[in-house]
């Protein structure tokens, strides 16, 4: 009896990609079953290799762009279209992937994620409606910032001057400008693929976790998570369609909650840098009245 293996692996990061784990063991195991039938089907979580799976299983075709890497080197990425025509699969390793930082170099401080909203800008340009977009394997800590950016966005400061890269300076984010947002978003579905659920702060978040392995010490972790948490205060307290620009939409020197604001989110929330995650807002707190045109007490739990 012939006897029919599948061979299903991920990736080896680093090392081999999923297609390439795949020969290799069917060149081991064909030394002591010559007569086997191997039947390949290379997975991936969202990491290296997302892209040449999802366009393998579906007949699609692979694309090239030259994008800005992870410390603003030119790079090749590769990103998919599926067969379907409208769906693009997008890899945040291939552009701004860690493989693309030599170990010497890296430095998640300065790391941007810049060349995936490149690459999200070149799926918009070829018609694109859906994009699936991995989220695995970078270098970067910065919160998708780079990407923002890409697409439109301007990260401002307490001057009114635009970040500059990584997640390091969004220590210093003072507001966000949306009103430069590629306008074919809002006919784009996007959706995320990857297999963590780490919050975005604290002990087991994206800085604390992931950081090490990206070139962060100790202090380097301890930076990014709380640059990482000032920003997830300065999105909640402002980045909404309501406002118009890194100032409030009703034309208040703060980007904090405005009225308008609070009607976007029927659901009111706190956000708790020490958790990392969004928590339901107390009753209690909900009958406190603070003016939207002045910012929280220090420690005062913003509105989302």
């Amino acid at each position: 009896m012939t006897r029919t293996i599948v061979l299903a692996p991920d990736s080896f990061k680093e090392s081999l990609t999923a297609k390439e784990v795949c020969e290799a063991l069917e060149a081991g195991l064909r030394q002591s079953l010559p007569d086997a039938t191997f039947v390949h089907v290379p997975m991936a979580d969202g990491g290296e290799g997302t892209v040449q799976s999802l366009v393998d299983a579906t007949g699609g075709e692979l694309r090239t762009t030259t994008v800005d890497g992870p410390l603003g080197d030119p790079v090749q990425a590769t990103w998919g279209v599926l067969g379907d025509g409208s769906t693009a699969v997008i890899e945040m390793a291939e552009a701004s992937g860690i493989g693309r930082v030599p170990r010497d170099r890296r430095d998640p401080r300065r790391a941007s994620t810049r060349g995936t909203g490149q690459l999200v800008t070149a799926a918009l340009d070829a018609g694109i409606t859906h994009i699936v977009l991995g989220i695995g394997g970078s270098a970067t800590n910065d919160g998708g910032a780079g990407l923002a950016q890409a697409l439109g966005a301007r990260l401002v400061d307490g001057e009114g001057q635009c970040l500059g890269p990584g997640g390091a300076p969004l220590a210093q984010l003072a507001g966000i400008d949306v009103s430069g947002l590629d306008p074919r978003l809002a006919e784009v579905t996007v959706e995320v693929a990857c297999d963590v659920t780490n919050p975005l702060c604290g002990p087991q978040g994206a800085s604390a976790v992931y950081g090490p392995q990206k070139g962060a010490d100790d202090a380097c972790v301890a930076e990014l998570d709380a640059a990482l948490a000032h920003f997830a205060q300065v999105v909640a307290r402002g980045c909404w369609p309501s406002c118009r620009t890194a100032r409030c939409g009703r034309g208040s020197t703060s980007s904090w909650t405005t009225p308008a604001c609070r009607r976007r989110c029927p659901v009111p929330r706190w956000w708790s840098p020490a958790r990392g995650e969004w928590t339901p807002r107390p009753a209690s707190a909900r009958r406190r009245r603070v003016s939207p045109t002045s910012r929280p007490p220090r420690g005062y739990p913003l509105l989302r």
